[in-house]
């Protein structure tokens, strides 16, 4: 389970619990469990899942040089899920810098 740090501000504590709510990162107190929020959770996994091992591959096509950068990025962009291409490039700062030019910012 996952709890939102309280002392945010109150814009961004707002955002912190939709996320928590959206990919029900806090069922285990859910105050309304049911089964479309468990099918929600279930195929925000999947999604995570599907991304790591399109981020895997892309890595390994970047250090084989097949790609670059600048592709990995909007390769990364085109589907979403920064934190997870984030993670797939750590210790690779040039493609994480393009990564982040590559994606929109939300506030």
């Amino acid at each position: 389970m996952v709890n939102v740090v309280p002392n945010l501000a109150p814009n961004i504590h707002a955002l912190a619990m939709a996320t928590c709510d959206l990919t029900a990162l806090n069922r285990v107190t859910h105050p309304d469990w049911e089964e479309t929020i468990l099918f929600s959770a279930l195929e925000r996994v999947g999604q995570r899942v599907q991304a790591w091992l399109q981020a895997r591959e892309a890595r390994e096509d970047y250090e084989a040089g097949k790609d670059s950068a600048r592709s990995v990025a909007h390769e990364a962009a085109s589907g979403g899920l920064f934190s997870i291409w984030m993670a797939a490039f750590a210790g690779i700062p040039e493609v994480r810098r393009e990564i982040i030019k590559a994606f929109p910012i939300q506030l």
